[in-house]
């Protein structure tokens, strides 16, 4: 039978609640006394025990799905506690810092349920309080009960709704430091007390699942669209686990729709949510308040002017006269973002409809500094120290168009390369980027000094995908460890496409990113050569905590080029592998074909790898250990023998510190199978993660 569930608790019979009561108590009456007896038939004695009141068989554990409570005012609340509940071993006994007061440490027991076992960590005073000593065993208890409550929440938003959280308070064996045991075994030095173990079980029982679930709504005013009529509809299927935050995520969905289906306005009016306990399902009912339909309209701009309002309408992504869609304001939103114009940026909807009854989208802004100066400071293993200057001029001609000079120095290159990017170029998707440099560069793999310019288009086929064409042309003059200085010319056409879903280019958290390159060149070195060369590089990150605060990080890499062999085209057109940016451990550029003088040559072909694993420790610090591998190889097609005989692989720590920019990296990477001159050692420090 389901029981209808409010806010203030479940319907139901009193008698049958009379006999739970008495059940309950005489249940929880043998609990205490088993766990009061059990520990001192072990040589143990039991300080206190403790259990969450609310056995699985009162009116209290049902109320606990008022976690996902009705709100008759708007939309739902989030609820009580984070339903995002990340996996976390239970640990070992907690640090008991020494101090006046009761020194106690945290023995967490939640069988293969990990999630649980991080939550409570960050959720319950036990933890949070753990370097504040109480000053009492009662003040203990008192911390001890309310992390019972956090606890019993936790299940409950985990869909646990049957399960229990007990805790227990015994001496520990330990002695908390700067006390010496006295003859008797009991502590003496400055009176102190032995410290204590406080021990906290879970036992979660069986996780509760969705039911059936509807979405209701008065008659709407115009009818059209395909609006969610269950939260099936929108993610959240008959069968799946009864979590809290999915179902109040799945509702806040169920808005979205009717927002994308010209109801900008719409709210959840109500929310009511069925606990069957003989099904074990959790049932939903969402009633919408649609609010007005609404039509959009053009774009009205207030601002200093410095923008032109063109520039607003060129990046409308909808069309005046269709239903209000809140996804395509969204990204006309991001997209004025992402233009780097504004300091500030409000869009709403107008207060009302124009002449034309339809409704205008507002932007509000401030823009940001038209001309910007920079510079920063860098250091690795493979270029030494190194300053970099930066100069931009931003909005040139009332466009979002921007100018943009990088001057980097080191001791064995320097550089000055100009950017142009005029966005909207023919399209509202579509920027027209100019480049021109001048290279000069001393390694162990080659000498340059070139002069380089290209020009092309990047057009935006979705949130995610990108793609490019430019034509380029390069030309200078470079020698490579086995040939003497040649002047070269280089003609290509580069071709590219992209995909991310990360959303931050600095410190990824989630998604992956996907980037393939293909370009036909033609020019002169040694004589006339035509190549193809293509790579392709992919980068994965799994959050291991929902909360981003421990990522997973991967990325491979597979390049080649066909149509001449290495030694015939330009040093600065091969492929190379080591350094900062493909394999940490090695020196930059050294992993591949070598001559008898051990310096690199390049290759036709590369192939890397990388791990990481990247745990925020704080909101500033965070710590990363890596593994590299890579090698370039002499062959455009390596054969899986000789890529796995021949790689090389790197590993290491790093820190970081997390600022407005992005994080500030500071790596230490150890070849893990070196050569007779490979270093032992080798930094990084810049700003951004390593992939």
């Amino acid at each position: 039978m389901g029981l209808p569930v409010s806010a203030d608790g479940l319907e139901g019979g009193k008698d049958s609640r009379n006999m739970n009561g008495c059940m309950a108590s005489i249940e929880t009456m043998f609990l205490l006394l088993c766990l009061v007896l059990l520990p001192g038939c072990s040589g143990q004695q039991a300080v206190a025990v403790y259990a969450n009141k609310d056995s699985p068989n009162t009116d209290s554990t049902e109320r606990a799905i008022a976690l996902i409570k009705s709100d008759p005012a708007g939309p739902v609340p989030a609820p009580q506690l984070p339903p995002d509940f990340v996996s976390a071993p239970a640990a070992a006994p907690a640090h008991m810092p020494t101090g006046d007061g009761i020194v106690y440490s945290v023995e967490l027991s939640a069988p293969d349920m990990p999630e649980l076992a991080g939550a409570f960590k960050r959720s319950s005073l036990l933890y949070s309080l753990i370097d504040v000593h109480p000053q009492t065993l009662t003040g203990l208890e008192q911390r001890l009960n309310v992390s019972l409550k956090t606890g019993r929440d936790i299940l409950h938003s985990n869909g646990y709704y049957e399960g229990s959280v007990l805790g227990r308070i015994e001496p520990s064996d330990r002695l908390s430091s700067g006390t010496a045991p006295g003859p008797d075994g009991n502590a003496t030095a400055a009176g102190r007390e032995r410290p204590v173990d406080v021990h906290v079980i879970f036992t979660p029982g069986p996780q509760y699942r969705m039911g059936q679930s509807s979405v209701t709504w008065p008659k709407l005013p115009v009818e059209g669209g395909r609006l969610p009529k269950s939260l099936a509809d929108v993610g959240l299927p008959v069968g799946a686990p009864a979590v809290a935050g999915d179902v109040l995520a799945a509702i806040d969905r169920v808005r979205e729709a009717f927002r994308n289906q010209g109801y900008p306005f719409a709210v959840i009016a109500s929310t009511r949510h069925i606990l069957d306990r003989n099904t074990r399902l959790l049932e939903s009912e969402v009633h919408i308040s649609p609010g007005a339909f609404v039509r959009m309209g053009g774009v009205e701009v207030h601002g200093d002017h410095s923008v032109r309002p063109a520039y607003f309408t060129s990046q409308r992504t909808w069309q005046p006269g269709a239903p209000w869609n809140q996804e395509q304001v969204n990204r006309f939103r991001d997209s004025l973002r992402r233009s780097g114009l504004f300091q500030s940026l409000d869009i709403a909807p107008a207060q009302g409809e124009d002449a034309s009854g339809l409704r205008p989208i507002v932007a509000t802004y401030t823009s940001a500094a038209q001309r910007i100066v920079g510079g920063s400071i860098k250091y690795d293993s493979d270029f030494g120290p190194g300053v970099q200057g930066l100069w931009e001029h931003r909005n040139i001609t009332g466009q979002g168009d921007r100018l943009r000079l990088e001057l980097p120095i080191w001791a064995d290159m320097q550089g000055l390369t100009g950017t142009y990017r005029l966005p909207f170029f023919l399209r509202s998707d579509q920027a027209f980027i100019a480049r021109a440099g001048l290279l000069n560069q001393h390694t162990d793999a080659y000498d340059l000094q070139s002069a380089a310019v290209s020009a092309g288009i990047e057009r935006r086929f979705s949130a995610s995908w990108t793609g490019s064409v430019q034509g380029s042309l390069e030309a200078g003059s470079i020698r490579d460890p086995d040939e003497p200085r040649h002047e070269y010319m280089v003609l290509g056409l580069p071709l590219g496409m992209t995909y991310d879903n990360t959303g931050n280019l600095l410190d990824a958290t989630r998604g992956a990113r996907v980037m393939f390159s293909l370009a036909p060149y033609t020019g002169e070195y040694s004589g006339e050569f035509s190549i193809l060369r293509s790579r392709i590089d992919a980068q994965g990150f799994i959050p291991l905590e929902k909360d981003g605060r421990l990522v997973l990080a991967l990325r491979g890499a597979y390049g080649t080029v066909t149509g001449a062999p290495a030694g015939q085209i330009p040093p600065s057109e091969r492929f190379y592998s080591g350094g900062g940016g493909s394999v940490r451990g090695y020196a930059y550029q050294s992993l591949g074909p070598r001559n008898k003088d051990n310096d690199p040559l390049g290759g036709s072909s590369v192939v890397e790898f990388g791990l990481e694993s990247r745990w925020k420790i704080s909101a500033e610090w965070g710590l990363v250990t890596f593994l590299d591998g890579g090698m370039a190889f002499e062959d455009s097609t390596p054969d899986l023998g000789d890529i796995g005989k021949n790689l090389r692989w790197g590993a290491g720590v790093g820190l970081r510190y997390y600022t407005a920019l992005g994080p500030f990296r500071f790596d230490v990477a150890t070849p893990l199978n070196p050569r007779n001159d490979d270093a032992h050692l080798q930094f990084y420090i810049s700003i951004g993660q390593s992939f």
